[in-house]
């Protein structure tokens, strides 16, 4: 299960809860922290003066900046104080600029942001009462140390130009026994933030207006997750909404949302851990596979802390392309390598793949591949590879002005039949998607569905065909490594058949083509092998191909397939160049054996289409034909 996922990897992340509630702040930028130091002595607090110390990038949790309005307090006591560059009059050294420079920090970031943040902070965070006693007393202190503050701290900006002239933050330090505490150390603040944690992840247990909470001091109930006995447990705890793309998982229909908690109660402990599984995966581990944004969420099958840090550290690696990857541009392939690697990792894991969109910051779930072991992975690699290199003849690079084409299969082929467009039944997007998930799963794919989406590109590129018909081929050459992968799958649903008669035809030819397993298939494919030949002897003759027009837009039915062959035939003779008998004979010898009930109209252009454009790869010895092919 994905959720599970998620928590094993939260397990192992030393991501303080605060992380969620404190700004970030920029120590590339900011250089420079001012200290307003408060002494406790006794029951009270005293004003120790000002100082100094540089910004570090690990204190994050310890300055705790949580900023309030932009003319308002500060939600805890400290500011970020940037200068403004383009102001050239903070820069010179007139005496006046200087003033203004420093009153004008005073006013805006001490008077309205430092001085009055304890009150902002108690009365965003209604502390315990023990807690507000004591930071009661520091507001005291402040208000009634303001004119030394004040004083002290322009005394500390004219001295220290150098931080005065820097982006820098204001922050009050609290000298305790313990020593100098920031605000993210000091217990009444600290306490306070951390028992937010519930309003902080109020969306796991409130959706809609619609509570579902239990909680009960003198009862307990089981967390799914760590299966102890809690006194809380919420009901909305994941950090993906599933119901509507993996009904299986959840109890839906008829079922009140309200009592959610009963049937997957997470305590908040483990709501917490869920959340910070999320952080990580939407930080480290989301990705790009045929155009569409993933995350992968690896599950082991017994958790073990070691071994997850482990399998992190070498996904981090693994994602990495290489130099000569990124030069080239082949992202396909490193995409694809990077399923190469989780293939050879040990079955001690699964994979989840969870494809997604962002819309106007909304996240959709496309879909989910769950449980997909390493060895599966390996599969779906190997196939590839060994459909790349048993068909290495028929699918060359081509060279064009701008780029070389490679055949090598990668799942975007696919995707480049199901893309949405404004002409494109959006279902085509969801059912592109659904081949991924049966490809991973292994699961039968309609060749129907294929053809039909195939002869929908190539159709529209051979109505718009141009000189070099490049779309045309390139869709011809797609589809027909697509349909290659599956069968080495054993996933593409297809009749089959079994050509029990002796001596036929080309045979040697048509064997490169495993889908050419039958005679009416052959007998459309040849004609559209001897349609590229006429087709290419025209253009030579008139740099213009005419014939393209006697091809029906490719609807090819058993009335168009037989008027082609001799009007074809008759054309060649017109030329005097018709260098291809055994190639006619073989389609008349293929069309008395045909059954053209068995086949769509869609299916029989497909296979004219795949003849049209691999007609290349028929080669007669005839020197005649040589020079004019």
């Amino acid at each position: 299960m994905i959720l599970e996922g998620i928590y094993q990897i939260g397990k192992i992340q030393n991501i303080n809860f605060l992380d969620n509630l404190i700004e970030e702040i920029d120590t590339t930028r900011y250089r420079y922290l001012i200290k307003i130091k408060l002494k406790k002595q006794e029951e009270k607090y005293i004003f120790e003066g000002i100082d100094f110390e540089e910004i570090s990038n690990s204190k994050k949790i310890k300055y705790c900046l949580i900023d309030g309005p932009s003319n308002g307090p500060s939600k805890t006591p400290v500011t970020l104080c940037l200068v403004e560059r383009n102001n050239k009059d903070i820069f010179s050294n007139r005496n006046e600029n200087l003033e203004n420079h420093i009153n004008n920090i005073i006013e805006k970031k001490l008077i309205k942001k430092i001085l009055p943040s304890i009150r902002s902070f108690i009365e965003s965070f209604h502390p315990i009462e023990n807690n507000k006693s004591e930071l009661e007393k520091i507001d005291s202190a402040l208000q009634n140390n303001i004119e030394k503050i004040k004083s002290d701290l322009k005394k500390f900006l004219e001295e220290n130009q150098n931080i005065r002239l820097s982006d820098k933050i204001i922050i009050i330090t609290f000298l305790t026994e313990k020593g100098e505490e920031y605000p993210g150390d000091f217990i009444p603040i600290k306490e306070t933030l951390e028992s937010q944690r519930s309003q902080a992840f109020v969306n796991y247990y409130i959706k809609n207006n619609i509570e579902s909470k239990w909680k009960n001091e003198n009862e307990k109930k089981y967390c799914y997750y760590c299966h102890e006995l809690k006194n809380e447990v919420w009901g909305y705890a994941s950090p993906f909404t599933f119901y509507t793309v993996d009904k299986e998982s959840f109890v839906s229909g008829g079922f009140k949302s309200e009592f959610s908690w009963k049937n997957y109660p997470v305590c908040p402990d483990c709501a917490v851990i869920l959340h910070k599984g999320e952080k990580y995966l939407s930080e480290n581990l989301s990705f790009k596979f045929a155009g569409y944004s993933y995350l992968l969420i690896p599950q082991l099958l017994l958790f073990e802390e070691n071994q997850m840090k482990e399998l992190l550290d070498n996904l981090s690696s693994y994602c990495e392309p290489t130099l000569n990857d990124k030069k080239m541009g082949r992202i396909e392939r490193i995409e694809e390598d990077f399923l190469s690697k989780l293939g050879e990792e040990k079955n001690l894991v699964n994979f989840n793949f969870m494809f997604y969109e962002k819309n106007n910051n909304q996240f959709n779930i496309l879909l989910l591949i769950q449980e997909i072991p390493p060895s599966r992975l390996k599969k779906l690699i190997e196939a590839k590879y060994n459909v790349d290199q048993k068909y290495k003849n028929l699918f060359p690079d081509i060279e064009t002005k701008k780029s070389i084409i490679n055949f090598d299969f990668h799942f975007g082929f696919i995707f480049d039949f199901f893309k949405s467009s404004k002409n494109d039944n959006v279902e085509f997007k969801k059912s592109g998607l659904e081949i991924l998930r049966n490809i991973f799963y292994l699961k039968p794919i309609s060749f129907k569905l294929l053809i039909e989406r195939f002869l929908a590109k190539i159709r529209g590129s051979i109505n718009n065909i141009n000189e070099e018909e490049l779309e045309f081929f390139l869709y011809c050459l797609k589809s027909l490594k697509i349909l290659l992968y599956m069968e080495e799958l054993g996933i593409l649903d297809r009749r089959r058949y079994k050509m029990e008669v002796k001596g036929l035809l080309l045979e040697d030819f048509l064997n490169q083509f495993p889908i050419l397993d039958e005679p009416t298939k052959k007998a459309v494919f040849l004609e559209g092998v001897l349609a590229l030949k006429l087709l290419n002897i025209q253009y030579q003759q008139s740099q213009s191909k005419p014939f393209y027009s006697r091809l029906n837009g490719l609807k090819i039915d058993e009335k168009i397939a037989k008027r082609l062959l001799p009007e074809m035939i008759n054309k060649l003779e017109e030329y005097d160049k018709n260098y291809y008998k055994e190639l006619e004979e073989a389609i008349s010898f293929y069309f008395t054996k045909s059954n053209f009930n068995d086949f769509t109209v869609d299916e029989l252009s497909f296979y004219f289409a795949l003849g049209l454009s691999l007609g290349k790869e028929y080669k007669k010895e005839d020197k005649k034909e040589e020079n004019n092919g």
